[in-house]
């Protein structure tokens, strides 16, 4: 019986992770050549893709505000620390869709490579639409 790999020392943290057995399911792997990362679920597959291998997704819409990130999570803290407003629907902070290019991996089998490419291409699009393209000149965030 195979078992998900799991951090002991974060158990006393809001997102824990436990032991689960997975019987006869393979583990799944970071599609990119250079991380060696496995993984018991999907979901903790596509939170390492979004976290480590794609440009931050998020941003804070409020205009004097420069913090872009990839987590709602952190957004929320982000907007209740500096007092950035209440927190706006997706369509408001969304850089790009990240269902969309992990569907490009998953489903179509494109390169984790291109997919950061174009989600690169989709960053300075938006850096573009808000005139923060020197604010966002490192596109990754």
């Amino acid at each position: 019986m195979n078992y998900i790999e799991t951090d002991l020392t974060a158990l006393d943290s809001p997102h824990q992770s436990f032991s689960v057995p997975t019987p006869n399911r393979p583990p799944l792997y970071c599609p990119d050549s250079n991380c060696e990362k496995r993984f018991g679920r999907q979901q903790e597959l596509n939170r390492h893709i979004i976290a480590l291998h794609l440009p931050d997704w998020i941003y804070c819409p409020y205009s004097s505000c420069s913090w872009r990130g990839h987590r709602v999570e952190d957004f929320k803290d982000h907007l209740e620390k500096w007092n950035c407003g209440l927190l706006p629907t997706k369509e408001h902070y969304e850089i790009y869709n990240t269902k969309l290019v992990l569907s490009w991996i998953s489903e179509n089998g494109m390169s984790i490579y291109a997919v950061a490419w174009h989600a690169l291409r989709f960053v300075e699009q938006k850096a573009r639409e808000l005139g923060k393209l020197e604010e966002w000149e490192n596109l990754w965030g």
